[in-house]
This record gives C-alpha cells, structure tokens and sequence, in this order.
C-alpha cells in the first residue's frame, strides 16, 4: 500500500484556465499527472447534448467540483442564449453538488436510473427533465447491450491513482466499473478525503459476459471475493485529472443503508467512519451494483430484502415511487432486484402519511411497482401481515386487521365487504369504480378521509 501522506510533489501544472495545482502524493502514476487541472478546465471537455455516466450511489462517491463548474458553465451559455444540456447516468442518487446543481441551472435533459434530488424531481414531474426509472441491476447490462445508447464520458470520483495506474474506488462503485469501460473520454476527480484505507475493501469482478458467453457468478459466501480491489482504466482515455477535499454530502437519516456497492451514512456517522478506516476495511466489501443487485446472487445467499413505500393495496400490491399514480417520488431503485428474489420480501411505511390525511394502505395502489407476487410481508407501525401461502381474500383480511390505521380501518373493511358482494369476480374482489376514488379525494379535498356529507 502506498503512503498516501506524503508531502505533495512538486510539480506545477498550469490548466487551460490558467490555474496552478500542485500533484498530490494520490497520483502515483507519473504519466498521469500531466492531466491534473482544475475542475472548470476539465468542465469544458463535457460537450452540450453528450451523455455522461457519474459516479455515486446513495449520496456517496460522487464528483462533486467538476459538476458545479459545468452547472457555472452552462448557466453562463443559457445567459448568452445557447441551450447547453446534457444526458446524466449514475449509480443511484447523489449529492447537491451534482444532481442539484445540474438540476438548478437547467442543465439536465435526461436522467437515469434513480433521483432523489427534490430540484431534478420537480422539474420531471413538470415535463422539463427526461426521466428513466429503471431497476439499478438492469443499467450496466443495457449499458453493455448498447440499449441506453452511446456513452460520452465518464465523470468518476476515486480516492487514488496507484503507479500502474490503476484506480483506488471511493466510496461508492455503483457503475464505475461500465463508466469506465464504456465511455469515450474520462475525467477523474481524485477526493483526498475519502480514507486512503479504503484501498483492498472493494471486489470489482470482471467476469461478466453478455449471453451466450455469460458464465455463472462465482460468488457463493458473501466475504468472498471474486474480482481485484480497484478499477481497470485505459489511461489513454483519462483527459482530466481534477483533486479534490470534500466530504460526501449524505443527509441526516436514522439507519444506514446497507448496499453492498457504497456505505451512505449520516455526516455525524460519515466522519467516524472516515477516520477507523484501517479496521472497517476488513469487515466491509463494496462492489459494482450489477453484483450487489444482481438476482442471482440475492437469491444464492438468501438475502432478507427490507424495502420502503409509498403505498400498499389489500392484495399486497406495491406502489415505491409515484404519489398519486403521476407524481415520481425518487424511482424504484434496488427494490425490485430484490422482492422477486430475496428469501423474504418486507415493505414498510407507516400506517398514515401527511399528517393522517393519506392511508398507506388502500383499496387499490394508484401505480404498481410490486406486484403481489412478490410481496411477502407488509409492516406498519400497527403491526405485520405475513401474506405467504395466503389468497387474495385471506390477504386482504389480514392486512386490514394489522396494518390499517384506525382512521381508515373502518372505511377500508366498508369498501371490501361491498365488493365482495358486488364485484364482477370474487377472486380479488374489486369495485372498478371506486377502488382510486380515495386518492382523487384527497387531490380535490386534501384528505382522503370520507367525512360526512361528502
């Protein structure tokens, strides 16, 4: 392992806009440092109408300095009246130096696979941003079968360039792995305060293989390690090398996710976690999110999938990313790589959202994400249904009785009790009429409680 802190060395390297950087000791390759420049000289190789695939996963391991002087840059030619956008693939969510500040200056024409920015989310929901929701497993392959479309450049945070050249990950790996292979041009940002210990935690399996060459994984434990701890690069590809000192920007929240590709903790955890490195690294692996997602894998170790959402219906139908059935809230993420797969599928969300004006529970979810198939167990803060083994009508009764609000548990056995009389069939009973009324109650009142003389 390298000794990361060693004084800089001195060489001076002059960018385009006429900033000086010294090389620091993370940039061990020689060849390489001839490419060190600051990040708004990097910003302008990011051309208008390309596509850049970005670092970060879950707020973790994203760029964070050569975003925000594109998003300078690109407010700066909508000022002059030149449209200025660009195509944006990552891992999972990011951080307000990208997603938000891209989002901000208008600069984001398409986005995939997952937002949770509440500025690129508002501008999807109103038509100006281009948005594909797609399963996080499914990016690198479709990437690699070329469905996506060309890749540009590959914008990618590492926490070190060793001297063969090869790159340290940060950390998050997400599709740093495919970024890297497929992209036409690289810009890395070497962020000197992602621990240098992070160097031998991560397992980058190279293995995969488009059918009909694809093998299976062999990954059999979940310590195993079946790849090399840091990404492969064509150095002739790498047009930008930018330093950087930031901390990843997760919010506040009040468990850790637990993604086997980053570790995204509150900055209160972040900075403890930062600094005992040397031991977390031995306890923790990260890999590409086509491992950590992939259905095979997930079912081989028998994972338990504990996911969250917005809104689940009698049968165990799932609704985890669109309010009201338009709205987009974030994207399905993960989730749905592992319902269908895990050895027990559990979604939870309280019993009531908005301050008791929305039931998480209704008669019909207004967008399907999970289809009942998949859904094993649901939880509220009322209590669990267990829907294995269970038909539709042995579900919907259990569901009613432990996971309903008492607000609405009275309104919901109302509305089963009808349609089991009076549905067309009786196998999911189901008044066709009335089954989204109560979420256009609560657009036109506020509430989808039905007060009287309603």
């Amino acid at each position: 392992m390298i000794d990361y802190d060693l004084p800089p060395t001195q060489l001076c390297l002059a960018s385009s806009t006429g900033d000086r950087k010294l090389t620091s000791s993370r940039i061990a390759n020689v060849a390489l440092q001839s490419r060190v420049m600051g990040a708004d000289a990097a910003a302008l190789l990011i051309a208008p109408g390309t596509t850049v695939g970005m670092s970060g996963f879950t707020g973790s391991g994203y760029p964070k300095a050569v975003p925000l002087a594109l998003a300078r840059r690109i407010e700066a030619a909508h000022d002059a009246g030149d449209p200025f956008s660009i195509s944006v693939w990552t891992g999972a969510s990011t951080g307000p130096e990208l997603d938000g500040a891209l989002a901000k200056a208008k600069g984001i024409d398409f986005r995939l696979p997952y937002n949770s920015d509440p500025i690129a989310r508002g501008q999807i929901n109103r038509g100006e941003m281009n948005y594909f929701d797609m399963h996080l497993s499914q990016v690198a392959p479709m990437a690699w079968q070329g469905f996506l479309g060309p890749l540009d450049t590959a914008l990618v945070e590492v926490t070190a360039i060793l001297p063969d050249g090869s790159l340290v990950p940060a950390s998050s790996v997400g599709n740093n792995k495919t970024w890297l292979d497929r992209a036409d041009q690289i810009i890395l940002e070497v962020n000197r305060w992602q621990n240098p210990a992070l160097e031998g935690m991560h397992d980058i399996y190279y293995g995969t293989a488009l059918p009909p060459h694809r093998v299976p994984i062999p990954l059999i434990r979940p310590d195993d390690r079946i790849g090399q701890p840091t990404f492969r690069c064509d150095p002739a590809k790498i047009v930008a090398i930018v330093e950087t000192d930031t901390p990843d920007r997760n919010q506040a929240f009040k468990a850790p996710d637990q993604s086997a590709t980053a570790f995204s903790l509150s900055p209160e955890a972040a900075h403890p976690l930062n600094a005992d490195m040397d031991r977390y690294r031995e306890r923790i692996i990260l890999r590409p999110q086509e491992m950590s997602n992939h259905p095979e894998l997930i079912r081989r170790l028998g994972c338990i999938a504990m996911n969250g959402m917005i809104e689940a219906d009698i049968y165990g139908n799932v609704n985890s990313t669109h309010v009201m059935g338009s709205a987009i809230q974030n994207g399905i993420g993960g989730s749905g790589d592992f319902a269908r797969n895990a050895y027990i599928s559990i979604f939870m969300a309280p019993s009531t959202a908005k301050g008791g004006a929305i039931s998480t529970i209704v008669p019909q979810v207004s967008h399907v994400d999970h289809i009942n198939q998949d859904v094993q167990v649901i939880v509220t803060e009322r209590g669990l249904a267990d829907l294995r083994g269970l038909a539709p009508k042995q579900r919907a009764r259990l569901v009613i009785e432990k996971c309903v609000h008492p607000d609405y548990r009275a309104m919901l056995a109302d509305y089963y009790e009808r349609a089991l009389r009076d549905s067309y069939g009786k196998h999911s009973p189901a008044l066709l009429g009335e089954a989204l009324s109560w979420h256009q109650r609560f657009i036109a009142t506020g509430s989808m409680q039905f007060f009287s003389g309603q």
